[in-house]
């Protein structure tokens, strides 16, 4: 056993990348198999994996070893508990210095992620830290840092959304005001905005009723950024459209269906805009059919009553209007549509 202990150390303290990736794996391997006492095991394969991280460390490597760390923090027993503060408090020490080492930052947002992800009841504990110190991540210039932070909010939104507490709705204020800040901030540069995007999108997916009052906020200040200059944000917002609709599909057909339809109509026209405007076509008209099977299912009882066209031409609040808007968009009309509609600012809570 020490032999094999001796063979993985090596593997993680070598040189070699290829190295220290098969000692992650044969750590990651090896951690549901009994051998030896467990907890001396377990014990030895957080302290490999955390001299992993180091402020060089590669990113492959730093993804491998935080899926290995998660693995281990779930059958951990009790010592999940030990591991998860020691690992936490590391990570949101790295996300607050104020040199910023790229390596430890990225490797942080990994960590919470595994954490919050497969050690729930003991990452519970530290949401409030979590929240004070994503922001630094979310914001960070490297877009792959960025988008490893808002996968680690998803995992603590679902969290939070999983648990009871009387601090839930503060929590969800905390995250909406700081992302509210990012956007409408003089002078936020690129990275704030795309940040802020992002986590707008996981505060629609995961915190329910909160966003209701907010809604109308929240779609106008996301729509008004398509005419951003930054190719990263109006990607942002073609991809957040579905997610409005979702959220609210009656409520978005109402007021915002024309004005995206006639955006996404403008970015498939893109080469470069071309995927993401398709994708999000297909997602909307998704969310929207949703809807159109509710309104369905609710009127079953009184359509026997009622003609078979008058019925068609009453029934459509969502999908078809959506349909009727692609295929009644021809040449540039659409976009001159949209650029012809401006959407002025809110107070904060309005409905």
């Amino acid at each position: 056993m020490r032999d094999l202990y001796g063979r993985i150390l090596r593997l993680i303290n070598s040189p070699d990348l290829r190295h220290r990736l098969g000692g992650v794996y044969a750590i990651d391997q090896l951690t549901d198999v009994k051998m030896g006492e467990n907890v001396g095991k377990i014990n030895r394969f957080a302290t490999y994996l955390r001299d992993v991280f180091t402020a060089t460390c590669e990113p492959q490597l730093a993804v491998a070893a935080s899926r290995a760390l998660g693995h281990l923090v779930a059958v951990g027993g009790a010592l999940t508990a030990d591991i998860v503060e020691l690992e936490v408090k590391r990570s949101l020490e790295w996300l607050h210095a104020t040199d910023r080492v790229e390596a430890r930052r990225y490797a942080a947002v990994l960590i919470l992620r595994e954490l919050a992800s497969n050690a729930p009841t003991v990452f519970n504990v530290h949401v409030p830290a979590f929240i004070h110190a994503i922001w630094p991540a979310l914001r960070d210039p490297r877009l792959t840092v960025r988008e490893a932070a808002v996968r680690a909010l998803r995992e603590c939104l679902v969290v939070i959304e999983q648990r009871e507490t009387r601090y839930r709705v503060q929590w969800y204020y905390k995250l909406y005001e700081e992302t509210q800040g990012g956007l409408l901030a003089k002078g936020a540069n690129v990275e704030q905005v795309h940040g802020s995007l992002l986590a707008f999108g996981e505060l629609l997916r995961h915190t329910g009723e909160f966003m209701l009052s907010r809604y109308k906020e929240v779609a106008e200040t996301v729509l008004r950024l398509h005419e951003s200059r930054e190719r990263i944000v109006r990607r942002s917002v073609t991809e957040l459209i579905p997610k409005l609709a979702a959220f609210s599909p009656r409520r978005f057909a109402e007021t915002y269906l024309s004005a995206s339809a006639s955006l996404l109509l403008g970015t498939i026209r893109s080469p470069i805009e071309r995927d993401a405007g398709f994708t999000a076509i297909g997602d909307l008209a998704a969310a929207l059919a949703e809807e159109d099977d509710d309104d369905d299912d609710d009127d079953e009882d009184d359509a026997s009553s009622v003609g078979e066209d008058s019925s068609l031409e009453g029934s459509d609040p969502g999908g078809a209007r959506f349909a009727g808007q692609v295929s009644g968009s021809g040449g540039g009309h659409g976009r001159a549509r949209l650029e012809g509609q401006r959407y002025p600012h809110h107070p904060r809570g309005a409905p």
